[in-house]
């Protein structure tokens, strides 16, 4: 198969990441208990969200992948603040009269608190294909009109291991069982948002995060960990071949529908993750082992296209000249995986702005210490300077787009 030409490339930043978490979320009470750093406003782009889409837009980016906070729309069950939709549908209004296309994910790590803590989020039957979807709908219905693609949910298993074996995420309760539960029950919410969302003018995508894993040392524990890891990461590809997901711990569950479900399939890199027999889990940060993950990602998964739908290549000190390498060479990866027949039809810089890290955004949270406003991993600093990371990915971005329109 050859890919389309012109890779399009882009942003995306989740909402707590760009507005701070709201009063009605998970996060926001686990800010409030002191576990957290208060993330008031995030990355200030509330205020002038026009400016940062039209600087981004400047740059030569083609588009963006934006979150949206299910608490600020549904701050209570059943009690819905209208004016957060209207706002959201003004936003993304404005984001794409700078020609950026917008793609919207509906559940980023951060939730409501009366559905994540007081009904048990993903792990309910009830409140994931029932109030989840109802949730879903109503944005569709809202702002359905106007968005170019749909990645509903994301980083599920990294929002489960900060919340259920690190400690560091909401509700903070060490538990494998829950844990494997609520990946579970993210696939199976995911599958969910399909069957509302499937035949609309938007393609819609399933999102996992992906990376090769290997153990730390030769121990049998840390053999374990690590294929079970693995084993977590990489399960849906039997649900989109087989119709089944496997995960350990739990039965089988049986998801014909999954095979035929999802327009595309949407990859959070993780670069390689190192696992050790007492439960640590370091990240080797860098985009080396892209290639690797994009071909096993095509390989194994379905036949649909990918996008990469969020990377974070900084390594997070502020202005690290080698952020420009880590960019060059994760777009080498992604062009040779486009050489070799991989149909990829995107990749975007993850977060956009400098701005607030929840502990759900990537697997190394709570073990790093980067929790808050500390690591600089944007394109624009949080004053809105465009970093030569920006630059660079801009003029590739125009360069791209010239491969389209010949």
């Amino acid at each position: 198969m050859t890919p389309p030409p012109g890779l399009r490339l882009g942003a995306a930043w989740s909402a707590t990441q760009a507005e701070g978490a709201s009063l009605a979320s998970d996060w926001f009470a686990h800010e409030q208990a002191g576990a957290a750093p208060p993330s008031a406003d995030g990355n200030g782009a509330v205020s002038d969200l026009d400016a940062d889409a039209r600087q981004l837009a400047d740059a030569g980016l083609d588009l963006v992948r934006m979150g949206i906070d299910w608490a600020r729309i549904e701050p209570a069950e059943g009690r819905i603040d209208r004016a957060a939709l209207e706002t959201y549908r003004e936003r993304i209004t404005s984001i794409r009269s700078t020609g950026l296309a917008v793609w919207v994910t509906l559940a980023d790590g951060v939730l409501p608190g009366w559905f994540a803590v007081d009904l048990n989020g993903w792990r309910d039957r009830t409140s994931r294909s029932l109030l989840w979807p109802r949730h879903v709908e109503r944005c569709a219905d809202a702002f359905g009109d106007l968005v170019d693609g749909w990645a509903p949910i994301t980083r599920t298993v990294a929002a489960a291991r900060a919340a259920f074996l690190v400690g560091t995420a909401p509700p903070a309760v060490r538990s494998p069982q829950k844990f494997i539960e609520t990946v579970r029950g993210g696939h199976l919410a995911a599958l969910e948002s399909w069957r509302v969302l499937r035949g609309g003018r938007a393609p819609v995508a399933a999102c996992y995060e992906v990376g090769p894993v290997r153990a730390a040392d030769e121990r049998v524990t840390s053999s374990r960990r690590a294929r079970a890891l693995e084993e977590t990461l990489w399960c849906w590809t039997e649900g989109f071949r087989d119709g089944v997901l496997h995960l350990r711990r739990l039965p089988p569950v049986q998801v014909p529908a999954m095979r035929d479900a999802f327009d595309v399939v949407g990859l959070f890199p993780e670069g390689e993750l190192v696992v050790d027999g007492d439960g640590g889990l370091y990240r080797r940060h860098g985009p080396e082992h892209l290639l690797a993950t994009l071909h096993r990602a095509a390989e194994e998964g379905p036949d649909r296209p990918l996008m990469v739908l969020g990377q974070t290549v900084a390594a997070g000190a502020a202005d690290d000249p080698a952020d420009l390498e880590r960019l060059d060479e994760a777009l080498a990866q992604v062009d040779a995986a486009r050489r070799d027949g991989i149909d990829l039809r995107a990749w975007l810089w993850e977060p956009a702005v400098d701005g607030y890290r929840i502990a759900a955004a990537d697997l190394l949270a709570g073990t790093d210490g980067s929790i808050g406003f500390g690591p600089r991993l944007g394109l624009l600093t949080r004053d809105r300077t465009l970093r030569p990371t920006g630059v660079e990915l801009g003029a590739r971005a125009r360069a791209e787009r010239q491969l389209r329109e010949r």
